[in-house]
């Protein structure tokens, strides 16, 4: 698409145009995807209702691939204007596509716009979405997060099974923090054995986290 190189050579104005162009062609694969890059353009630009209209202009034309991702971009944009209400309306149709890659992660942003608003049974909700989608990025922080909120909450037996699905999830960063963050739910619970074990599984892992995994291991009571 030449719009895409003109973007690409810097040149705002001429790549607008050849979007706008390409969007009154009403192609089906070309039109809705030059109205996302338009929204993505003028989103870089601060231009936000303009933004915010390429981004329903590419929601509109229902195509499969690129009208969820638009609906996921308007969702963050309005969530970025402080129009929360429409941010999780657009996460929520964004789920309901059943797009396999757009609805998981939707699904994450939705259960943590849910968190920060109180709403605990509707974050939770949202992020079992995405855990139960199985998706290899989305459901580890998925789980990762819901793990954080549950053990806020003292809820021991959520909490637990949120972390222990990240830490199975072999995710190169959130089973090494879940790993870590279980260890200490298990201390608070009065479980050395469990927490030892946890620690241990973060040091063998070699993550980043692992010196704070061995610290926290070697101040644990011996039994």
């Amino acid at each position: 698409m030449m719009a895409l190189g003109q973007e690409e050579r810097g040149e705002a104005e001429a790549a607008r145009a050849a979007y706008q162009l390409v969007i009154e062609s009403g192609h089906p694969d070309y039109a809705p995807a030059a109205a996302l890059n338009l929204g993505c353009l003028l989103e870089v630009h601060g231009e936000l209702e303009g933004a915010r209209a390429a981004y329903q202009a590419a929601v509109d034309f229902d195509h499969p691939e690129e009208s969820p991702l638009a609906e996921f971009d308007l969702g963050c944009l309005l969530g970025r204007m402080g129009d929360v209400e429409g941010e999780v309306a657009a996460y929520r149709r964004v789920i309901e596509s059943g797009h396999a890659g757009h609805g998981p992660k939707a699904a994450y942003n939705l259960g943590y716009v849910l968190r920060e608003q109180g709403d605990h049974d509707g974050a939770r909700a949202a992020y079992q979405i995405s855990i139960d989608s199985g998706h290899p990025r989305w459901a580890p922080v998925a789980a990762f997060n819901l793990g954080v909120m549950l053990s806020d909450l003292d809820d021991r037996a959520g909490a637990e099974a949120a972390y222990r699905f990240a830490v199975e999830s072999g995710h190169p960063h959130y089973a090494p923090d879940a790993g870590y963050n279980l260890g200490l739910c298990y201390e608070r619970w009065g479980d050395v054995h469990a927490a030892r074990a946890a620690y241990q599984a973060v040091v063998d892992s070699g993550h980043p986290k692992a010196d704070d995994a061995r610290e926290a291991m070697d101040d644990l009571p011996r039994l």
